[in-house]
């Protein structure tokens, strides 16, 4: 058969680009022609109705196999199903009719045998051979087929039904032998439109997941916020409340959801709120602070009111429109703003006492300046008018008092300008321009010679930086600082001052004036810089007890502050600071 020109097994090897129903057809051809040489069966009427019967079969068989690939290609896996079956059908039915048409042909051949001389043996059996190897090739053409094709695209349903979409297992590629034919293209196609599935599917998992975390986040934030938040639909239903929102209100989160805002705003404001959140939503403003037109108040569970501060965000279309409002309970603040505004009053009222109190102070020292000079000149006039023209004649008794008289009217005399200077300082607007330290304590010093004489006195001028301060007012400090040291050493055989400066740890300059005169007790250094306060008798120290009340206040206008520390009968040292406006320039040595 092979060796035959008509009937070549090879034509049925079909490549990538010829179809199987395309070679079914050609071996029905060949199996036509051979068999058109025996008369004896083609002209039987039973071969013909069973060969018939075989190409309906696999015209059936063609038209499912269109089916099956057109459900491959359009994913639709009920149709490639249904036609598969159609196919295993078929191709059933296919072999029961070979099976029929070989049975046919040797009972054909009984019959030949028991009605023929035996000389027409051999043509029988040409005859039988010719069928038989029709039949061999009808029989090879479908079981290729069957296995081959049926086999292969069983492959592919098998992929389909084994694929897991909802649990994203859509990787189900199908390796199909001889993939150069249309079915091999069937099967590269399904297996990239998987592929693109699987890819899909594992994009939108990713991005379900990191969805999931952000919301957890979120949700993380809602529930630890210390500000309560709500979230309203557009009818004002409450359908989320964090737990801070809970203890704000009195309420469980459960309790609320559902209901109405207006159950957590007091009813004479209901229609105001709606009116305000509706306006709000047509705005397109994404989020705007509530309550700029007065305070907002709520409503606790048990009905007491308190005010808060909210804001409120909106989100979402037209109809899934989200309304977010974060509340935060501002009761404490109220509170403590009256409080505020209740001492702002008060202080105020002290401010306007003490502008009265310096008015009357100002209106005492012009008296003190213009009515009470006058009489103290006199006295002390007539004193010594006194002691010049009656001295020699006069009680030594009479002429003590007269000095005494004379002496402390010009101590009153001195109380009285200290005192005017106490109140010009307070008064006196501050002129501040840099200051050469070291230039103005030489200066101070040259103005004290007269103390100095006829004493044995050691003076240091450290390391100064310059300042930026009043220089009038900061001078008086100086004097008054210098002069005390001076005034304090008097009873010391050889008086030791040092004037200098140190940086402290907050790296601010501060100035000293050192002695080792009297010194004073510790126990009284808070006393050293109040008016008239002095730790000395007047008969051994000389002074009003105003010098060191102007030298605080001087400072504490510069903005810095003034101590002191001492031991009785080895001296003291005065310390100051000037804050405001301090600049530090390099150190200058005396």
């Amino acid at each position: 058969l092979q060796k035959s020109t008509r009937a070549n097994l090879l034509s049925y090897y079909f490549d990538g680009k010829q179809s199987r129903l395309d070679a079914v057809e050609s071996a029905e051809r060949e199996i036509a022609l051979y068999l058109a040489t025996d008369h004896s069966m083609t002209e039987d009427r039973g071969v013909k109705r069973l060969i018939h019967a075989f190409n309906e079969i696999e015209k059936k068989s063609a038209r499912s196999r269109e089916e099956f690939v057109r459900g491959v290609q359009t994913n639709n896996l009920p149709a490639t199903h249904i036609a598969f079956e159609k196919l295993s059908i078929q191709s059933d039915r296919a072999e029961a009719s070979l099976k029929d048409l070989a049975a046919h042909s040797l009972n054909k051949l009984d019959t030949v045998l028991s009605d023929t001389v035996h000389g027409q043996l051999s043509l029988l059996r040409l005859g039988l051979y010719g069928v038989g190897a029709a039949i061999l090739i009808i029989l090879i053409t479908f079981f290729y087929l069957h296995r081959n094709v049926g086999g292969r695209l069983a492959g592919l349903v098998d992929g389909l039904e084994n694929a897991d979409p909802a649990n994203g297992d859509l990787h189900v590629a199908q390796h199909i032998a001889g993939s150069a034919d249309e079915i091999g293209a069937l099967a590269r196609a399904f297996n990239a439109m998987t592929d693109r599935l699987h890819a899909s599917y594992c994009k939108m998992k990713s991005e379900i997941a990191e969805r999931q975390r952000a919301e957890e986040r979120l949700a993380g934030v809602i529930i630890s916020a210390m500000d309560g938040i709500i979230t309203v639909n557009a009818r004002r239903e409450i359908v989320l409340v964090n737990p801070a929102a809970e203890r704000m209100f009195g309420y469980r989160a459960d309790d609320l959801q559902g209901k109405a805002l207006d159950i957590l705003i007091p009813e004479r404001f209901h229609a105001v709120h709606a009116g305000h959140v509706e306006n709000f939503g047509r705005t397109g403003v994404t989020n705007r602070a509530m309550g700029r037109l007065g305070r907002i108040v709520a409503c606790r569970a048990d009905g007491s009111e308190f005010p808060i501060e909210a804001s409120i965000s909106q989100m979402g279309g037209s109809e899934e429109r989200l309304y977010t409002v974060i509340l935060r309970d501002i009761t404490l603040r109220v509170a403590v703003e009256a409080e505020a505004k209740a001492l702002t009053t008060a202080l105020q009222r002290r401010v306007e006492e003490r502008d009265h109190a310096i008015q009357e102070l100002e209106a005492f020292s012009y008296s003190v300046s213009h009515d009470l000079r006058a009489p103290l000149r006199a006295i002390d006039g007539f004193s010594r008018l006194a002691l010049e023209e009656h001295g020699d004649q006069s009680d030594p008794e009479l002429q003590r008092y007269l000095r005494m008289c004379s002496e402390n009217a010009k101590r009153m005399g001195q109380l009285i300008d200290d005192l005017l200077g106490l109140s010009k300082v307070g008064r006196q607007v501050l002129k501040s321009r840099v200051v050469d330290a070291v230039k103005q304590v030489h200066e101070c010093l040259a103005q004290l010679e007269s103390e100095r004489e006829g004493r044995q006195i050691e003076i240091t001028v450290g390391d100064l930086p310059s300042y930026e301060a009043d220089p009038g007012l900061v001078q008086q400090v100086w004097m008054n600082l210098i002069g005390n040291a001076l005034k304090y050493t008097t009873k010391v055989a050889t008086a030791q001052i040092e004037i200098g400066s140190l940086l402290a740890q907050n790296d601010t300059v501060v100035y000293y004036v050192r002695d080792n005169g009297a010194g004073f007790d510790m126990r009284y250094a808070d006393k050293l810089f109040q008016m008239f306060q002095r730790l000395h008798r007047a008969a051994e120290f000389p002074g009003t007890g105003v010098g060191l009340a102007t030298v605080a206040r001087i400072v504490r206008r510069h903005g810095g502050r003034v101590w002191a520390e001492g031991t009785p009968g080895a001296g003291a040292t005065f310390y100051f600071t000037l804050r405001e406006g301090e600049i530090y320039v390099p150190l200058q040595a005396s």
